[in-house]
């Protein structure tokens, strides 16, 4: 029996931000899924038109192309 998978190709980065009290930047976006984990703290954090507060060992998930920003 022959096995037909489709081969697909996946991509990863890695980066580690510090993000300070009050700090914040416009909204942006990637062309990949984002995942951010707060190690600390508590922040807001803007996904499109929502805002959430963030507290430390949460983790969020950002869908690619979608708009995000910390507040």
């Amino acid at each position: 029996m022959g096995s037909s998978r489709t081969k697909r190709r996946t991509s990863n980065n890695f980066f580690l931000s510090v993000v300070g009290t009050g700090a914040g930047a416009p909204l942006y976006i990637h062309e990949n899924d984002e995942i951010i984990v707060a190690l600390k703290g508590t922040t807001g954090f803007q996904i499109g038109d929502d805002v959430q507060l963030v507290n430390s060992h949460h983790t969020v998930i950002i869908p690619s192309k979608a708009p995000h920003s910390p507040q």
